[in-house]
């Protein structure tokens, strides 16, 4: 039988063992992970992360800040509404790989990514945006205008986007913003 007071001491032990270790070459890729897990790896090193759903982005986000080492982020999955992805100081790298967004969440996520204040390279591949008119029904233009106005107020300046197979949506969010570099990898669709 195990004591709980060990139990600890040896879970404390092996996380101050994993911070000495260098996990820079370490990718973890989740799929339904669980809390214990996500908090299990709060404590480590971990430099890169690939989120195979939304269940565990939802799961994970507020612990993101936490992460210390955490740099590179890659979501799948269909994200919508507001962005609440809440991000690690040190985050250059993002990529949205196979996804479906609202352009709410899109803009949102632009948003917390401008205000990172830091080079930051955002990839998109194969990127599919709900138009603002399916996102919003009939107040589309109200709504519309006041995240545009907060999204072209941002300085996006640090963000470095990269779009493969993008669509006619997608270019209309970036549209009259403050992106110093977009590479297109295909034509729009």
């Amino acid at each position: 039988m195990c004591d709980v007071n060990e139990t600890i001491d040896s879970t404390c032990l092996l996380q101050s063992d994993l911070l000495s270790i260098d996990m820079s070459i370490i990718h973890v890729d989740v799929h339904k992970g669980r809390n214990e897990l996500y908090g299990g790896l709060q404590c480590t090193p971990i430099v890169y992360i690939h989120l195979l759903t939304v269940f565990d982005t939802a799961i994970v986000s507020d612990m993101l800040p936490s992460f210390r080492k955490l740099e590179k982020i890659w979501l799948c999955g269909t994200y919508s509404g507001k962005c609440a992805l809440k991000l690690p100081a040190f985050l250059h790298f993002i990529c949205l790989d196979e996804y479906y967004c609202s352009s709410e969440w899109l803009c949102s996520l632009l948003i917390v990514l401008s205000a990172l204040g830091h080079h930051v390279k955002c990839e998109m591949w194969s990127c599919v945006v709900q138009s603002c008119r399916e996102d919003f029904g009939a107040d589309s233009t109200i709504h519309l205008s006041g995240l545009r106005s907060k999204l072209l107020s941002c300085d996006m300046s640090n963000i470095k986007i990269l779009v493969k197979d993008g669509s006619k949506d997608l270019f209309e969010i970036f549209r009259d913003t403050s992106i110093r570099i977009l590479t297109l990898v295909t034509c729009l669709k």
